[in-house]
């Protein structure tokens, strides 16, 4: 086994136990909503973290980590970067923003969403983490390629054009719930856990049902649905949008999936034909391929085991 990472937090940062930071829950806990229905995404990750990282002193650190978003508090986050003096500062920033966020040399911010033509050398990408529902049983290869999407549709538009490129195409099958409203409406009608537990299970089923899966950006230039794809052992199709995915300069997500840009999107079709017809024979092994992915790059456990990566 490799040598664990040490890491090093203040609480004196860290307003409440809602905000923590997912690196730091095996070592501090968090404050889970088990009504959600991504209750227990950080399960199997709180249980493996201390086999990966070791809360040690500020002077023995390997990296030293702000607890908390670094825009709830940004005098907090400056200071914190002054009290750590010359030590790698790492901060998570989980947010639709795509702002550019003010830091000193020797900051490495991870974040969801933000722009590869801008990326600075100092940002990564960060995964938008759900519940771990496992691998689906691979579904064999047809000739009409299986295609499914649930959520909102009409807010951004990149994902209404997507769908209807496929809509219109008599050789792909689509599975397509178009929903008016972010999480079906399940926050604006108050959260309540049994609204949220069938409307989680329709989106899952989708992803189930289905070949692929459209994966387009919301609000913030990122898609969780890619991730929850790779989780369930489907393939995505991937709309990029100028996006960084975790540990690109590592794993070329363009030979593991369909990717088309965003100004490519009259093609989408086309594309998708093609890639369907390249991988007939390996078409259930593919699938496998996913899962297998998201375990060893974008799982929490994953994710973190790699952790070290971004600074060699």
């Amino acid at each position: 086994m490799a040598a664990k990472m040490k890491i090093y937090s203040d609480k004196r940062y860290l307003k409440n136990l809602k905000h923590i930071r997912p690196i730091l829950m095996p070592f501090w806990g968090h404050d889970e909503d088990h009504t959600a229905p991504t209750a227990g995404r950080f399960d199997d990750w709180i249980s493996n973290g201390p086999n990966i990282f070791e809360m040690v002193s500020l002077e023995n650190a390997d990296i030293v980590v702000y607890p908390m978003d670094p825009t709830i508090d940004r005098n907090g986050f400056r200071r914190f970067q002054e009290d750590t003096k010359d030590k790698k500062i790492v901060a998570f920033f989980n947010s639709d923003s795509d702002e550019i966020l003010s830091y000193k040399d020797g900051v490495y911010i991870f974040r969801t969403s933000f722009y590869k033509s801008t990326q600075r050398h100092s940002e990564f990408a960060v995964p938008g983490w759900s519940e771990d529902w496992g691998a689906f049983k691979p579904r064999s290869w047809g000739e009409k390629p299986v295609v499914g999407f649930c959520g909102q549709v009409h807010r951004p538009q990149i994902r209404a054009r997507s769908l209807a490129v496929l809509e219109a195409d008599k050789k792909i099958e689509t599975h397509f719930i178009k929903k008016r409203a972010f999480w079906g409406g399940w926050i604006d009608r108050g959260k309540k856990p049994h609204d949220g537990k069938m409307l989680r299970n329709e989106f899952v089923n989708n992803i189930k049902n289905s070949d692929y899966t459209v994966c387009a950006r919301g609000g913030g230039n990122f898609s969780y649905r890619i991730y929850e794809t790779l989780m369930s052992g489907r393939i995505p199709i991937f709309i990029d949008t100028d996006c960084v995915l975790p540990y690109d300069f590592i794993v070329d997500w363009k030979k593991e999936f369909l990717v088309v840009r965003d100004t490519d999107i009259n093609l989408l079709g086309a594309k998708l034909i093609e890639f369907h017809n390249s991988i007939r024979e390996r078409f259930e092994n593919r699938q496998e391929h996913m899962r297998k992915l998201w375990e060893q790059w974008i799982s929490p456990t994953g994710f973190f085991t790699n952790f070290n990566k971004h600074f060699e």
